[in-house]
C-alpha cells in the first residue's frame, strides 16, 4: 500500500519544551505481523529518545542503545564504530548550551514487532547556525524495551521539501 508523506513543517517547535511531540508521520506496519502496540510503543521510544538528546540527559540518551556495539554514522562522515565511540563524538552537542532542537517525524515502522525504524528531519539551531538532516534510527526490541541498533543521518540539508519529493519519486518507482 503507497501512502503520503506528511509534509514537514520548518517552523515546528523545539522539542524541549514543546506541549506535546510533533505528530505530522505515518505508522505503519511492515512483514507478517505487526500491531499497532508495537508501532505505538517504538514510536514513544523515539519521543524519548528524541527528547533525552534535546534535554541534554547524555545518560538516559545513551541508555537506549542497545549494548557496546551500537553504531552511529554522522552526516558530516563522522563514525562511531560502537556506542561509547558515537558517544564521545555526540557528547559535545551535550555541553553546548546555546542550541535548540527540532524534531518532525516522518514515518514509524515496525516490522513482526520485533524491529523498527524511525525516519525523522532534525533541525539544530543556534545563534549564527542552522543545521538540518534527515536522522534515521534501526530499533530492536530486546527484553520488551525498543533499543537502537543503528543510528545514521544523511544532510545537511537545505530543503526539506526536494527530500519529501524525492522520498515520494523513490517510493512510486518502487511500487512500480
Amino acid at each position: 500500500m503507497r501512502e503520503k508523506l506528511a509534509v514537514v513543517d520548518p517552523q515546528a517547535a523545539p522539542l524541549a519544551g514543546a506541549a506535546a511531540p510533533q505528530t505530522a508521520f505515518t505508522a505503519g506496519q511492515a512483514g507478517d505481523a505487526g500491531c499497532d502496540r508495537c508501532v505505538a510503543e517504538l514510536t514513544v521510544a523515539g519521543e524519548e529518545f528524541d527528547r533525552a538528546f534535546a534535554e541534554r540527559d547524555y545518560d538516559k540518551f545513551i541508555s537506549f542503545f542497545i549494548n557496546e556495539n551500537a553504531t552511529g554514522l554522522g552526516a558530516d562522515g563522522t563514525v562511531g564504530m560502537n556506542r561509547d565511540a558515537w558517544g564521545r563524538i555526540l557528547r559535545e552537542y551535550f555541553d553546548e548550551p546555546t542550541w535548540t532542537l527540532h524534531v518532525t517525524p516522518i514515518k514509524s515502522v515496525v516490522q513482526n514487532c520485533v524491529s523498527g525504524q524511525i525516519l525523522e528531519v532534525v533541525r539544530f539551531d543556534s545563534a549564527d547556525t542552522t543545521i538540518t538532516f534527515v536522522h534515521v534510527t534501526c530499533w530492536l526490541r530486546d527484553h520488551d524495551r525498543w533499543r537502537v541498533v543503528l543510528q545514521t543521518e544523511a544532510g545537511p540539508l537545505q530543503d526539506t521539501e526536494a527530500l519529501l519529493a524525492q522520498v515520494a519519486a523513490q517510493q512510486e518507482a518502487a511500487i512500480r
